[in-house]
């Protein structure tokens, strides 16, 4: 995204240098909005904060830029109730794609939620899906830091803390990470 966008930016000064008042105007747009987009698209790249924070007061979450640190979603120590490494299947395209998650379970997430089935059926019971945890990180191949060492690390805090691997070993090339 960010190389596409420095061609359009490319093209955007092109078009300024061209001098007519319409190229002038479309460059200038083209600059300005394909500019912005480039740094958007960077930033992840760029970025060094991290996604996960772990300290004597328990879990951080943290949100990427360009979110406020205050919306980084916290948990205390004493309100882990597990750690659970595992594998959720996701819809790609016409198929299904392997994603490992790490989750810091609250207490109160330590049972299953009940979700709502559709009209006329019943209810199941399931653990809601990745991206409504809120303490839930997808496990990126690019992590400094493997799941044990996170592990390790907060049993020094919490040393009973279970964890559970469920993982499922991804196969192929039908794995997209982030």
């Amino acid at each position: 995204m960010t190389v596409a966008c420095l061609v359009f930016v490319c093209a955007g000064i092109g078009m300024v240098i061209e001098g007519t008042p319409s190229g002038i105007a479309f460059g200038v747009g083209t600059i300005v909005l394909f500019s912005i987009g480039g740094v958007l698209a960077a930033t992840p790249a760029l970025s060094s904060r991290p996604f996960l924070e772990l300290d004597d007061h328990g879990v951080r979450v943290v949100q990427p830029w360009p979110v406020s640190r205050t919306e980084d979603r916290t948990l205390p120590w004493g309100q882990v109730a597990a750690i659970t490494a595992y594998t959720e299947e996701l819809p790609y395209r016409d198929g299904q794609v392997s994603h490992h998650f790490l989750s810091f379970v609250p207490n109160a997430e330590a049972e299953p939620t009940p979700r709502e089935g559709a009209a006329g059926e019943e209810a199941a019971t399931e653990l809601l899906p990745a991206w409504e945890r809120p303490y839930t990180l997808h496990i990126s191949h690019n992590w400094d830091t493997p799941v044990a060492d996170i592990v390790a690390y907060a049993r020094r805090h919490r040393p009973d803390l279970p964890f559970y691997d469920q993982r499922i070993p991804l196969h192929g090339s039908g794995h997209t990470g982030r």
